[in-house]
This record gives structure tokens, sequence and C-alpha cells, in this order.
């Protein structure tokens, strides 16, 4: 069943800040996983256990090991759910592999601790190794410098901006798992009498039926940033729109998530009330501020941009290629 027509709607993003919060002019939270103490926090009723994907109970299938909310390799310790069965979990298991892969080396920068540690990560060829010792990031590069047409230079120079930027690679990763990843993040995350909107979106996940995968899809799209400011604990906060917006033309649901260096923006598609924004001639999506990128340019003018990835894809990216920069003095 496809959600979105063969031509896409013109889409419009609305990036908040300070003096316009767009994002929280048109959102409010639905619920939130940001619990402040060290308390394991479970979601669902433990005593009548029943899968909010699958739709089985105890007597069909088994809730034998402990399901995560957030993923584990987002250093999740502390927030768990009574609704999703051993099944559904093994299943989703794939998925946040994709995510932790997509992840790389910035997985190891801030510090997270997966199943088995903080994470480990070699480049291309072995060229960078990146790793935690005595609670200190060490990155080795064994051959910065190389005339091989398959390879590419690990580290460069550059002056003008006073930076040294490092190239290494992810690990391979299916982007479409990775975002099935946040969905069923974001699904964990709905009230009960929400989950009928997204009978197709939860049939998606399992795969027993399409969404629309179009490239051209717009909610198919996430949009990150790559901070300095490393969260104790990962979170999530589902938004949704406030009933005075019912006919602005958004999607009714999105999700914010931050682990590690990462924050992410999510819209949760397949909303069966969503239908009809495909039928408008464009539609807008808010962006909360924090993930909103500034820069002052020449004559007191300031560049406003925001990163963001396609993960509509079901090809295997084999090893791509990630870059990043470090300034200097």
């Amino acid at each position: 069943m496809n959600s979105i027509p063969e031509n896409i709607v013109d889409v419009i993003l609305k990036a908040s800040d300070k003096k316009n919060d767009h994002f929280n002019l048109i959102y409010e939270i639905e619920n939130h996983l940001e619990n402040k103490s060290d308390k394991k926090l479970f979601l669902g009723d433990y005593s009548n256990k029943i899968c909010r994907f699958c739709g089985k109970d105890k007597k069909e299938t088994t809730f034998k090991k402990k399901a995560h909310v957030l993923p584990e390799f987002m250093g999740n310790k502390r927030f768990f759910s009574n609704f999703e069965c051993d099944i559904c979990n093994e299943h989703f298991s794939l998925y946040e592999t994709s995510l932790s892969n997509y992840g790389g080396v910035f997985n190891t920068f801030a510090r997270v601790k997966g199943k088995n540690g903080y994470y480990k990560h070699k480049g291309i060829n072995e060229k960078t190794e990146t790793f935690i010792e005595n609670d200190s990031v060490i990155m080795l590069i064994n051959d910065p410098t190389t005339n091989s047409p398959e390879s590419f230079k690990s580290i460069s120079i550059d002056s003008v901006n006073k930076e040294l930027r490092f190239s290494t690679n992810k690990y391979s990763y299916t982007p479409i798992h990775a975002f099935k990843t946040f969905i069923k993040i974001g699904l964990c995350l709905l009230k009960n009498d929400q989950l009928n909107n997204y009978v197709s979106t939860i049939n998606w996940l399992l795969e027993k039926n399409e969404l629309g995968l179009d490239e051209n899809n717009p909610l198919f799209t996430v949009y990150q940033k790559i901070g300095r400011d490393v969260p104790k604990h990962p979170w999530a906060v589902l938004m949704k729109k406030r009933k005075i917006f019912a006919t602005y033309p958004s999607p009714s649901h999105v999700l914010l998530v931050s682990y590690g260096l990462y924050s992410f923006q999510v819209f949760i598609p397949g909303n069966i009330g969503d239908k009809w924004l495909w039928q408008e001639k464009k539609i807008n999506l808010p962006i909360e501020q924090h993930l909103v990128n500034y820069k002052d340019i020449e004559h007191n003018q300031i560049r406003i941009w925001v990163d963001n990835i396609d993960l509509s894809s079901k090809e295997v990216l084999k090893n791509p290629k990630d870059e990043f920069s470090v300034g200097y003095k």
C-alpha cells in the first residue's frame, strides 16, 4: 500500500531558532524517555504482555528477552518494554545493526558503551584504528598517505581553516534498516489509542507491505547533527501535532533521538490521518532548533542549514567513506 502519490508535493523545511520556534509551536510532547534517575523503566503492562507489533500474546509467543526501547548500542541500560515479543525483537535487531554501523567512528569518539563495552573502530584496510584507552580516545593512523587508487588519504591539513581532516569509513549498512530502527522507537513511544493509525507502518516494519519507498519521499529523510555535548544517557521524545494545527500541512508525529555525539529528527510515515497531505501543493517540515546549524559569514549575515541523509535505499552500502575534522591553533 503506497502512502504517497507518484508526483510528490513540494517540501518546505521550517528551521526553528530562539526567535521563531516553528517546531514547538506546531508540536507538543506525546511521550518521552528522559528518566533522570538510574532506575530501569519498562513501558507496557507486565502482567498482560501483548506484542504491539505482531499482536500475539503470551499464549502465542514468548517474551523471555529483555526488549530495549532504545537500542543497546546507544548505551541504553534503562529503557525497556513489555510489548515486544522475542520474535519481533530478533527481527528488529537486524535493523539496529545497520544504524549502529552508520554511527561509525563517532560511536567511539563519544565513548558509548554497547553490549561489549566501548566501541573499537577499524578503518578501511585497517589504515585507521580508533579505541578507548585509559578513558582517552586513541586514533592510530597506520598509513596516512597512499597512491593506491582503491584508497584515500587518512589525514590531511587544511591550513586555511586551520583544521586536520580525517578520512575513514563506516561499516557496511542498509539505509532502510537504519531508518526502520528509528520508526520502531517512535512506535514504542506511541500511546495505545494511536496505534491503529499506524497499522500499515507496523506491517511495513515486519516486511508485510510497502509504504511507498520512492526516493523523493521526504519522510524517509532523517535530519541529524553531530555535536560536542554527550548526554549521560540516550534519550528520545515523540512529539505530536497540536490539535489547533490539525489542518497544518505537516506529519502527525515526529521523533527526536539523541545518543553519543548524534542527535536525530525523524518524521513518522504511514499515519492513516496524514493521507490528505499528499493532495496539498506543499507540506511543511518544522525542524527542531537544536538540529539547525548556524555560521556567521560576511556582512553580518548568518548561514543556516540542516544536515540530512536519505535512508530510503534497500541496497547495502559497502564501507561508505566517512570524514570529519578537528580544529587546531
